[in-house]
C-alpha cells in the first residue's frame, strides 16, 4: 500500500484519503499478487500467476471500502483454480478463499474486450473454500495519531524532531520503513536521520530497535514484535536488559556510530 500511495513523495498514508484516486485503490489488488507470492515462497509466472503442488493457480485481489467483494476473472483463468483475496480498506483486514471458477459460475463479459467475467454470488457461496477468516493487516501507526501528534509529525521542523515525535506518539508500536519515508517525504537520507535520534531517545529511557540488524530482530521477536522489512520500534530501555548475550549484542550495535559521548546510555 505504501507503493500505491507513493507516500515518499506525497505524505499520503491512507487509501481512503480524498487525494487517492479510485484507479490507485484498484491497483492494490495487482500489487497484492506479488507480495502474496513472495511471502509464500511461490514463483511468479506469466500465466497462470503461480503453481502450487504442481497445480496452476491464479491470484485475484479485491480491495473495497463497503465490505463487498468482487473479482473479475480473465478468460485464461476461467475454469481454473483461483486464490480470491479480499481487502477491507475501512477495517484494514483481509481474508482469502480458494475456488475453481468454472465458466457456468461466471456472469458478464459481453462487450468486455478482455473477456473478464465476475463470479456469481450463489456459486461463490456454494463452491468457494475459505482458507482463513478476517486477519488484520499490519496497522499503519500514522492512521492512529491524534490531531496534535499529526501536526508535530508532519510539521515544518527538521526530520529528527519529527521522527522523535513519531516514536513518542507511538511507543511499543512497529513502525514500518515506509512510514518513516512517508514522514520524511522529499527529504535527504531519512534512514540516517532516524538512526541519529537514538542518543536523544536513549536519554528519555527509550531504545530504538531496527529490523535491519539481526540482534534487534531477535530481541524484538522475544518481546513479541515483528520487525521484518526493516521496521523500527521504540521500547523502554529496561526491556532491552536481562537477555544475556542478546542484550550485549543489541547494546554494542546501539553504541556503534555514536560520535558523542553516550554518557553510559547504552550500558547494561
Amino acid at each position: 500500500m505504501f507503493y500505491v500511495l507513493d507516500g515518499y513523495r506525497t505524505h499520503r498514508f491512507d487509501l481512503l484519503d480524498d487525494r487517492v484516486e479510485p484507479d490507485e485503490r484498484r491497483t492494490v489488488g495487482t500489487k497484492l499478487q506479488y507480495h502474496l507470492l513472495d511471502n509464500l515462497g511461490l514463483e511468479k509466472m506469466r500465466q497462470p500467476d503461480t503453481v502450487i503442488a504442481g497445480v496452476p493457480v491464479d491470484v485475484k485481489g479485491s480491495a473495497t471500502t463497503d465490505g463487498s467483494q468482487s473479482w473479475m476473472i480473465p478468460r485464461e483463468a476461467q475454469c481454473g483454480l483461483c486464490l480470491l483475496v479480499h481487502i477491507d480498506l475501512v477495517r484494514y483486514r483481509h481474508r482469502t478463499w480458494l475456488m475453481r471458477t468454472h465458466r457456468v459460475m461466471l456472469h458478464g463479459g459481453d462487450g468486455n474486450g478482455d473477456r473478464k467475467r465476475g463470479i456469481s454470488v450463489p456459486a461463490f457461496d456454494t463452491y468457494s473454500v475459505a482458507l482463513y477468516d478476517w486477519t488484520s493487516l499490519r496497522p499503519n501507526p500514522l492512521k492512529h495519531l491524534t490531531a496534535e501528534d499529526r501536526e508535530l509529525v508532519f510539521g515544518r521542523a527538521g526530520q529528527e524532531t519529527r521522527i522523535k515525535a513519531l516514536f513518542r506518539a507511538a511507543p511499543q508500536t512497529v513502525i514500518p520503513r515506509g512510514v518513516i519515508l512517508t514522514v520524511c517525504a522529499n527529504r535527504a537520507d531519512p534512514m540516517r536521520r532516524v538512526r541519529a535520534t537514538r542518543v536523544d531517545m536513549a536519554r528519555e529511557g527509550v531504545a530504538l530497535l531496527c529490523g535491519t540488524w539481526t540482534s534487534h530482530r531477535q530481541l524484538a521477536d522475544t518481546l513479541g514484535f515483528d520487525l521484518t522489512g526493516e521496521a523500527w520500534i521504540a521500547v523502554p530501555m529496561s526491556a532491552v536488559l536481562g537477555h544475556g548475550e542478546l542484550t550485549d549484542r543489541v547494546l554494542d550495535q546501539m553504541r556503534d556510530g555514536v560520535k558523542e559521548p553516550d554518557l553510559g546510555l547504552f550500558e547494561p
